[in-house]
């Protein structure tokens, strides 16, 4: 018995074919043509290089260039990002913005230390934050009291403390663990007349890496003393304290 030829099979008659264009007109099954027109893209151009691989099946690629929104290992898990001295009476609001870096499980470990007109640093915080938990992301605020704080800003401070009672020419420390991790202003130098003076003014930080591990002018914005003069509230100012700007610049590359 001869199974007769079918349709899309190679026959007898077309294997003794001698003209060439005949096997090239011969009609090959179509689940292989159809197999491989299903064939992603990149398959067929060989790109299997990972960002191709991982746009078409979610794999995850590392990139050596840095990412921006990252603060890395040069900042503490909180930051000092600017401090005013205000144009309201008795000189208010008087206060500090803090960011958090990193979620902070206790913020009991937590402190601030004022080291006034020039006055050296004790080595202790003279305020600890109560307790609480903070997430990163987070501003803070703390100031020496709300009712001119809210008038200027339109919003109460997290925290009220005299650490806070600052006059344009004195120096803050943060602490974690009671070991000071940041700083404004130098301790041990009286402010006035120096490049971070900020009487009826502000400071703030910018968003850069830090230069060094202690105060440096030059990672701060100063508008100037007296930039607040006059103002009754901060939406309004000619020169308003930048309120919640600060953005982490991104791990250093050095």
């Amino acid at each position: 018995f001869t199974k007769p030829c079918q349709h899309g099979d190679m026959c007898p008659s077309d294997r003794d074919v001698g003209d060439v264009n005949a096997l090239l007109q011969h009609r090959w099954p179509r689940r292989v043509r159809q197999r491989r027109r299903r064939r992603p893209r990149f398959h067929r151009q060989r790109r299997f290089h990972p960002h191709y691989y991982g746009r078409y099946y979610g794999a995850r690629t590392t990139s050596t260039t840095t990412v921006a929104g990252l603060c890395g290992d040069e900042f503490p898990d909180m930051i000092i990002t600017g401090v005013i001295d205000g144009p309201l009476p008795e000189g208010e609001p008087k206060a500090m913005e803090l960011y958090v870096v990193r979620d902070i499980p206790d913020l009991t470990i937590w402190g601030l230390e004022l080291a006034s007109n020039g006055a050296n640093s004790t080595g202790s915080p003279s305020f600890t934050f109560p307790s609480g938990t903070a997430a990163a992301g987070d501003f803070i605020y703390v100031a020496t009291e709300t009712t001119n704080f809210n008038a200027f800003f339109g919003f109460d401070p997290n925290f009220t403390n005299i650490v806070l009672n600052v006059n344009g020419n004195d120096a803050l420390l943060l602490y974690e663990s009671n070991v000071a991790v940041d700083f404004f202003g130098q301790a041990g130098q009286d402010g006035t007349g120096q490049p971070w003076a900020y009487t009826d003014s502000w400071g703030y930080r910018r968003s850069v890496v830090p230069s060094g591990s202690g105060f440096e002018v030059a990672d701060w914005t100063f508008p100037g003393i007296n930039a607040l003069d006059g103002e009754t509230s901060n939406a309004n100012a000619t020169t308003p304290f930048p309120l919640q700007t600060f953005a982490c610049p991104g791990p250093s590359t050095t």
